[in-house]
């Protein structure tokens, strides 16, 4: 267990969270558990979703237990999806396609684009 090294690892997850919030739905993190992982360890990454904005963070077995092990995730993806939403777009769909591109660039990825 290293909570240090992971909480470093911390900000890719936090971008991901930012990266869905723009298009105005709920975000829910799934933790997939690894018999290596500790519980101390799914607790900080699950907290940290929740403290920048995630709307849930479920731990997520079903890979050892099969149907079992995800259903308290199926339980917030309902949840979820009954939380009011404004789906957007990135970009107008006007917009040319080399426009489209440079703005998931810039949005997503935290590029420059290209012209």
């Amino acid at each position: 267990e290293n909570l240090e090294l992971l909480e470093k690892g911390l900000a890719h997850l936090t971008k991901q969270i930012e990266n869905v919030q723009q298009f105005g739905v709920p975000c829910l993190v799934a933790v997939n558990r690894f018999h290596t992982d500790t519980d101390a360890e799914l607790e900080l990454v699950c907290q940290h979703a929740l403290a920048v904005g995630a709307f849930d963070a479920q731990v997520a077995e079903n890979w050892e237990k099969g149907g079992e092990g995800a259903v308290g995730l199926a339980e917030s993806v309902v949840r979820a999806c009954k939380e009011p939403a404004q789906f957007k777009f990135l970009y107008e769909l006007e917009q040319p396609l080399v426009d489209k591109m440079n703005i998931i660039v810039r949005k997503i990825y935290g590029g420059e684009g290209r012209s």
